[in-house]
C-alpha cells in the first residue's frame, strides 16, 4: 500500500477515535473529576502496553534528556488542558467553552507548527482550512444553541445508552448536562440527598432529572464570576491543548521515536492527573466549602472513561506515525477535525435531529461541510 494511503488511513482513524471521546463522556454521566481519573487511568495504561511492546525504544530516550522533556512537558499540557476544558464545560456548559477551547487550540496550534515546519507547507491553503475550522466551530455553537432551545420546548423520549446502560435521554444536545456538577468553587448547590450516598450504582435518569437549570441559571446571575472562572479556564485549556502535539517535532528532532515520546507523555498524562486532582480535592474541602456527597457509579461508568483514555492515546499514536508519511502538521490537524464525528454520534446515536429546527439542520449541515473543506485544504497545505 502507498505510504500516503496508509498515512491516510490512520489519520483518519484517529479522527474517528477522538471524535468518539465525547460521546463517551456524556454517556458516562458523571462528576468530570471521576470521569477524569478513569480517562486518565486509560491513558497510563495504554502507555504501559506501549512501553512493553517498544521496550528498546523507550529505553533509548534516556539518553535524549531533551526528547524525555518534552514528553513530561506534553503530558503535563494535556492533562492540564484537559481538566481546565472538562472543568469549564461543567461551570458553563459546551456551549460556550467548546468554540472558545477549539478557537485557540487551533490557531494557536497551527501557528506553533508553522513555525517548526514553515518549510514543508504552504501558507495559503493553511490559513483557508484555519478559516473554515473557525466558521465550523461557530456554527456548531448555534447550532447547539438552537438544539438547546428545542429541548426547553419539549421533552425528549428516553433511551438505552451504550453498552445497555442507562443514558441521558435522547435528543438531548452533545455537551448538554455530560457531567454531574460538584460544586467547583462554590457556584453550584448540590442537589442530591445522603440517602442515596450508598447506592452501588447511582441511575443515571435520577442524576439527570434531579439537575435544575433554572435553579443553576439562577445561582449564575447572583454569582457572574462563576462563569468568568469558567471562560478563562477554557482560554486555559485552548492554550494547553495547543503545545502537547508541538512536543511530538521537538522531542523527534531531538532523537526520540514516537512510542517513546508518546510513552513518557502518557506516563507523565496520569501521574499529573494523581498530583493534580487530589490537590483540587484538598482545596474544595478548605473551611467553608460546599462538600459534594458521596456518589456511587457503576463500573460501567469507569468503563467509559477508561476506554475514552485508551481512544485518546491510540488516536494521538496513530496520528503521530501517519505524520511521518503525510507531515505531522496535516495529521495533528486533520485529526483536530474531529467535531465532524462528535456531530454524527449526535445526530445518529443521541438522537439531536428529532427534535431540531431546520436552522439548526442546517447549521449541523454547513458545519460538516467546512470540516469537510478543512480537511481538503490542510491536505493541499503539504508542499
Amino acid at each position: 500500500m502507498n505510504s500516503s494511503v496508509a498515512g491516510w488511513l490512520l489519520c483518519l482513524t484517529a479522527l474517528c477515535l477522538w471524535g468518539s471521546i465525547g460521546t463517551l463522556a456524556k454517556a458516562s454521566a458523571v462528576q468530570w473529576s471521576l470521569f477524569f481519573k478513569a480517562y486518565s487511568v486509560g491513558v497510563g495504561a495504554s502507555a504501559m502496553v506501549l512501553a512493553v511492546a517498544a521496550a528498546p525504544e523507550v529505553r533509548a530516550i534516556g539518553g535524549h534528556r531533551g526528547a524525555a522533556f518534552y514528553g513530561i512537558f506534553g503530558g503535563l499540557c494535556g492533562c492540564g488542558g484537559s481538566m481546565c476544558f472538562l472543568s469549564s464545560i461543567e461551570m458553563v456548559g459546551v456551549t460556550l467553552s467548546y468554540p472558545v477551547v477549539m478557537g485557540i487550540e487551533m490557531t494557536l496550534g497551527t501557528f506553533l507548527f508553522y513555525l517548526l515546519d514553515r518549510d514543508a507547507l504552504n501558507v495559503g491553503p493553511l490559513l483557508g482550512a484555519l478559516l473554515c475550522v473557525l466558521g465550523a466551530v461557530a456554527l456548531d455553537a448555534l447550532a447547539q444553541l438552537r438544539l438547546a432551545d428545542n429541548e426547553r420546548r419539549g421533552a425528549p423520549p428516553e433511551a438505552d445508552g451504550l453498552l445497555g446502560a442507562p443514558a441521558v435521554k435522547r435528543g438531548r444536545s452533545l455537551g448538554k448536562v455530560e457531567f454531574l456538577p460538584e460544586g467547583d468553587d462554590d457556584e453550584l448547590d448540590y442537589v442530591f440527598d445522603s440517602d442515596h450516598s450508598d447506592d452501588a450504582c447511582v441511575p443515571i435518569e435520577r442524576l439527570v432529572d434531579a439537575l435544575s437549570p433554572t435553579k443553576t441559571k439562577n445561582q449564575w446571575d447572583d454569582k457572574p464570576q462563576g462563569a468568568r472562572r469558567g471562560v478563562r479556564r477554557a482560554v486555559a485549556a485552548g492554550v494547553l491543548l495547543s503545545f502537547w502535539p508541538a512536543g511530538e517535532a521537538l522531542a523527534v528532532d531531538a532523537g526520540a521515536t514516537v512510542p517513546a515520546f508518546m510513552v513518557t507523555l502518557g506516563l507523565s498524562h496520569l501521574l499529573s492527573c494523581l498530583i493534580l486532582l487530589p490537590v483540587r480535592a484538598a482545596y474544595l474541602r478548605r473551611s467553608g466549602s460546599k462538600q459534594p456527597p458521596s456518589v456511587g457509579i457503576c463500573s460501567a461508568a469507569w468503563g467509559y472513561g477508561f476506554v475514552a483514555g485508551a481512544a485518546w492515546f491510540c488516536g494521538a499514536v496513530l496520528v503521530f506515525i501517519a505524520g511521518e508519511d503525510i507531515g505531522v502538521t496535516v495529521a495533528v490537524s486533520v485529526a483536530r477535525c474531529s467535531p465532524t464525528v462528535a456531530a454524527l454520534w449526535g445526530l445518529f446515536y443521541w438522537g439531536e435531529a428529532e427534535h431540531a429546527s431546520p436552522r439548526a439542520l442546517a447549521y449541523i449541515g454547513a458545519m460538516l461541510c467546512l470540516y469537510g473543506a478543512a480537511i481538503l485544504l490542510i491536505a493541499r497545505s503539504a508542499a
